[in-house]
C-alpha cells in the first residue's frame, strides 16, 4: 500500500493521509497547529511525517503518522519555511530551508 499526505488550510486544519490508489482516508492528524500548514513531507521509509505550520514561528511538527501521534514539536523560523527534508544518510536528521535561510535539525528522545 502506498500513501499521500495533504494537508488542510484554515482554522484547526488537519493532516489527511490518504491510501493510493484507492483514495480512502487512512489517517487524520489533528492538533498540529491552529493556522494552515505549508509544507508536509514523508521520511524515506515512510514512518514518520513532517509538517510546517503559517503560524508566527513556522512551527515545525514531527509525526508518528500511523499512531496518529504529534511526537516533536519547535518553532522552524522567524521567516518563511517553504521546505523540509528528511536526510537519506542519518535518519535522525532533516534539513528546512525558505526565504532566506537554511537550518539543519537533529531529531532527538523526548
Amino acid at each position: 500500500m502506498e500513501y499521500f499526505a495533504v494537508a488542510e488550510k484554515g482554522n484547526n486544519p488537519h493532516i489527511i493521509v490518504y491510501e493510493y490508489p484507492s483514495l480512502r482516508p487512512y489517517r487524520i492528524l489533528r492538533g498540529g497547529t491552529e493556522r494552515e500548514y505549508s509544507y508536509v513531507n514523508f521520511n524515506h521509509d515512510g514512518s514518520l511525517l513532517v509538517s510546517v505550520s503559517l503560524d508566527l514561528s513556522y512551527t515545525l511538527t514531527l509525526w508518528n503518522w500511523r499512531q496518529e501521534e504529534l511526537m516533536q514539536s519547535c518553532p522552524a523560523a522567524s521567516q518563511e519555511v517553504y521546505r523540509v527534508s528528511f536526510s537519506p544518510y542519518h535518519p535522525n536528521r532533516l534539513t528546512s530551508s525558505g526565504a532566506g535561510h537554511i537550518r539543519f535539525w537533529r531529531m532527538t528522545s523526548k
